[in-house]
């Protein structure tokens, strides 16, 4: 197995307990989404549930680990670009959305996201992960400034 970045002890762990609180995550969503689908309840139309639940685990694990400061590849040399990566993804997640609204088409039917308006949770998780390793690498690069 190929090693891309030198870790510690320390942060092996910590990216231990963040891929568990990653799968207890989608255990709960996974178990959520049934639940509702066997009430006959609906909340995205067909493909863009499981979409929407991917983007959702992505985010919790990105979160968590640009918080505990075990992102991969967020070290001094790569921070940078993969917070631009996510901003990127992110606006043109949020493009899409704004281009259906422009359109006048419809992101809810009968309570449920349609096709169209699947862009819409997908940009706001990727959004929050933009801003959380925008946030964390302001306050890493004041810090650093400081000393």
């Amino acid at each position: 197995m190929k090693t891309i970045a030198k870790l510690d002890e320390r942060q092996i762990l910590e990216r231990g307990k963040v891929f568990e609180h990653g799968v207890i995550a989608a255990v709960i969503l996974l178990l959520g989404n049934a639940a509702l689908h066997s009430g006959e309840i609906v909340w995205a139309r067909g493909f863009a549930q499981s979409i929407i639940i991917a983007f959702a685990i992505i985010t919790v694990v990105s979160v968590e680990m640009v918080v505990r400061d075990v992102y991969f590849g967020f070290n001094q040399s790569s921070k940078l670009p993969t917070t631009v990566i996510f901003g990127l993804i992110a606006l043109a997640l949020s493009f899409f959305t704004i281009r259906h609204i422009a359109a006048g088409d419809a992101l809810f039917e009968n309570g449920a996201f349609t096709s169209d308006g699947e862009t819409l949770p997908m940009a706001v998780l990727t959004l929050v992960i933009a801003a959380c390793m925008t946030i964390t690498y302001i306050k890493k690069y004041r810090k650093s400034e400081e000393e």
